[in-house]
């Protein structure tokens, strides 16, 4: 059986034009998913650079405290010893002190 062509339309040039927009609209909707996908992972690389720079500065101040926390144990130290030596030193007696001043 022979198949019988139609004749070309106005409307078959619409529809043509239809799909043109159609697949212009595709090829659009492509570009703009490439850029999302393009913006989330710049999105996440820099919330990986927030976290890495976030846990440096933690490393910091830690060291920061530690340093602090060994000098004033170290000063500490040295306040008990001197506050011992000077609780060494036998103080003068009343008597003492009266003859220094009379020696005097």
């Amino acid at each position: 059986t022979a198949r019988k062509c139609r004749s070309v339309t106005a409307d078959d040039f619409t529809d043509l034009e239809k799909v043109d927009a159609a697949n212009g609209l595709l090829n659009q909707l492509s570009e703009e998913r490439a850029k999302v996908k393009l913006l989330k992972t710049q999105l996440c690389q820099a919330q990986t650079d927030q976290v890495r720079t976030a846990w440096m500065a933690r490393g910091i101040f830690e060291d920061i405290v530690e340093q602090s926390n060994v000098e004033l144990n170290s000063v500490q130290a040295q306040v008990a010893q001197m506050s011992q030596a000077s609780s060494q030193v036998p103080s003068a007696t009343a008597a003492q002190q009266n003859n220094a001043l009379e020696q005097l």
